[in-house]
């Protein structure tokens, strides 16, 4: 370089050549002026990394770099894989538990249905009253007593008495309480309508009965 004019210019030729490589920081600029360059992209990275890793040299400050992109992206996808089995596990258990709650129901539908078909032969045969016939199906039936009811009609009403018709109702009972908002209140219900072979002597009226 040289002075001018009370400052130093920039060089030119060969020395402007040589002053213009990646490391001097000049580039020739259009009527062969000269002006200093931007850093390069590279080097400002290295710099960076330098910076962000001291005491380190480049080369183990772009492998600490490296590493700590790798850890993050680790990191996202352990948060991204927790919330998709977060997801999944719900449907998983909303799954499980209403298959286990439809098998639970049908269980309880098809003993309310025996349970009916009890009744109605026990009534035919004059059995007892309304209320110890449904004391008796309540004793034969695995149903819980809570929520379990059975009713005893006479057909037509008003007679002649031709048959009897005994329902049986229950108010579900939920095996895993998991899906209590959607089944809680449920009613099985069964009814059973059997002719009357004989005169019926102890059944002399319409009642019925909750399982004791």
């Amino acid at each position: 370089m040289r002075r001018s004019g009370g400052g130093w210019a920039p060089p030119r030729g060969r020395c402007a050549l040589r002053a213009t490589g990646p490391g001097n920081g000049w580039r020739r600029h259009s009527g062969g002026m000269m002006r200093k360059a931007k850093a390069w992209p590279d080097r400002e990275r290295e710099a960076a990394l330098v910076d962000r890793h001291p005491g380190a040299s480049l080369l183990g400050a772009r492998e600490q770099g490296s590493k700590v992109g790798v850890r993050r992206r680790q990191s996202g996808e352990r948060g991204a894989a927790l919330v998709e089995f977060a997801l999944v596990s719900v449907l998983f258990l909303t799954l499980l538990f209403g298959v286990m709650e439809a098998g639970w129901m049908f269980s309880q539908a098809t003993e309310v249905r025996n349970a009916a078909r009890e009744g109605g032969r026990l009534a035919v045969v004059d059995f007892g009253d309304a209320t110890a016939i449904a004391a008796e199906v309540c004793e034969r039936s695995s149903l819980s007593a809570a929520g379990t009811t059975v009713s005893i009609v006479r057909l037509p009403a008003g007679g002649p008495y031709e048959s009897v018709q005994v329902t049986v109702s229950k108010t579900y009972d939920s095996l895993t309480g998991f899906l209590d908002p959607i089944f809680q209140g449920l009613d099985i219900s069964s009814d059973v309508e059997m002719r009357i072979e004989r005169e019926l002597v102890n059944l002399s009226a319409d009642g019925g009965a909750p399982c004791p």
